[in-house]
């Protein structure tokens, strides 16, 4: 638990539950979390908790309405770790964050506090006035990169810490491989973590559902334009007598021309979206940052315009 009160594995969804009455079973929830490779951990010690109270102890002291953190990434690759207080379930932006890093030689370490604002660089903001960070320090090895601060309980979201307190609880974290404010190329993704229990819930994506429907009319378009490219060759062959050629054909155009359609409202479903890191699928901007994703968007833009291209050749052939 690296000497804080709680601890909780923030990077493999649902963990615990809420059942406070097992005195055990928040010593285990909130216990230190298992050491495999490719955890990251967040540890804290709430100020002004009778801990003591609850079965715990902390060798962080903290003051009355603050809360101190360590963010330990278990990642050999990661240089770079940050955590955020999002605004929104599961959005990146907007929302204060905690990034530090270690140089590459083991020296000059930053910890700082940003503003997200948005998802180039320009706006991510330093020196955060919206969340003052103290105590801060970060420490690296081969194997792993932790990073501490405090903050005030007001400027991270009160109803954080407080029991029942509703709100938003999603928080972000980030892992890079660069020693710098950069891209998390390493791993990133967002919970929900209940300050006051140390429950750690999987959020879901905003607009994951537009996701999924976007997936399932894509399958469904490219299916049924692989289902009429077959029935016109089928029909060129000796299988078909020339009396039933025309509705064999007749057939072809029905199934491009609605495979056409469908792809079309599966493409607008995909760039029809508020969030700007999904409305920019040819964004490059980023370097080298979420190729796959970017290849998936390019690819797709393509793909799912060749078939309305292809039927059009053959309406006007």
């Amino acid at each position: 638990s690296l000497g804080y009160a709680c601890s909780a594995k923030i990077n493999g969804g649902e963990v615990g539950g809420d059942d406070h009455s097992d005195h055990n079973h928040r010593r285990r929830l909130l216990g230190a979390s298992s050491s495999s490779a490719g955890e990251v951990i967040v540890h804290w010690t709430p100020g002004g908790v009778d801990l003591a109270a609850a079965g715990l102890s902390s060798d962080v002291a903290v003051s009355h309405g603050h809360v101190a953190f360590a963010v330990q990434a278990k990642v050999a690759a990661g240089h770079s770790v940050g955590l955020s207080f999002q605004e929104t379930n599961s959005a990146m932006v907007p929302a204060d964050a905690v990034i530090g890093w270690m140089g590459s030689d083991g020296s000059n370490g930053q910890v700082g506090s940003y503003r997200l604002a948005g998802y180039s660089a320009s706006d991510v903001t330093p020196n955060n006035a919206g969340l003052p960070v103290y105590n801060t320090s970060v420490e690296a090895t081969s194997s792993e990169t932790v990073v501490k601060f405090t903050a005030a309980a007001h400027d991270i979201g009160k109803e954080r810490v407080v029991a029942n307190g509703g709100g938003v609880h999603s928080i972000g974290y980030a892992v890079s491989s660069s020693a710098s404010k950069s891209y998390h190329d390493v791993t990133h993704g967002a919970v929900s973590l209940d300050l006051t229990t140390g429950k750690v819930t999987a959020v879901e994506a905003p607009g994951a559902d537009q996701w999924r429907t976007h997936g399932l009319l894509m399958s469904i378009a490219f299916a049924a334009m692989a289902v009429g490219a077959t029935s016109s060759l089928v029909a060129h062959t000796s299988l078909v007598p020339n009396s039933h050629m025309f509705n064999w054909h007749r057939f072809h155009y029905t199934t491009q021309a609605a495979a056409s359609v469908i792809a079309l409202v599966g493409l607008v479903l995909a760039l029809d979206r508020d969030d700007a890191d999904v409305t920019k699928p040819l964004d490059w901007s980023k370097g080298n940052a979420d190729t796959v994703y970017k290849a998936h968007g390019a690819i797709g833009i393509t793909v799912a315009l060749i078939p309305v291209v292809q039927a059009m050749l053959g309406i006007l052939r």
